[in-house]
């Protein structure tokens, strides 16, 4: 097994900030800590088995936090592994497309 190296794009983080705020005004106060630990563990599959997740948009794979309706889009290659955006998958592609371009 090739061992790579694990990075996560510095804006993910804001983009984690903003879904743990949209569900902090959800009212029920468990969701941000149920969402927390859905984003933790779709990390950590992305780390462990990088190659499983689903083809998204060119140059990146994606993996939902189940059962919210984010994704991690990230990019994989032999030495690498890139998280570079927390996305609604609700948010019309092209968007969503916009923001990885503008990670490269």
């Amino acid at each position: 097994m090739t061992s790579r190296v694990f990075r996560v794009h510095p804006e993910l983080l804001d983009d984690l900030r903003e879904a743990i705020d949209h569900y902090r005004s959800q009212g029920d106060f468990t969701l941000p800590e149920r969402f927390v630990a859905a984003y933790a563990e779709a990390v950590t599959h992305i780390e462990e088995h990088p190659l499983t997740g689903r083809e998204y948009l060119p140059g990146y794979r994606r993996q939902v936090a189940i059962p919210f309706p984010y994704l991690l889009a990230y990019a994989v290659d032999d030495e690498s592994v890139c998280v570079a955006a927390l996305l609604h998958a609700n948010r019309n592609p092209d968007a969503n497309a916009r923001i990885l371009r503008s990670r490269d």
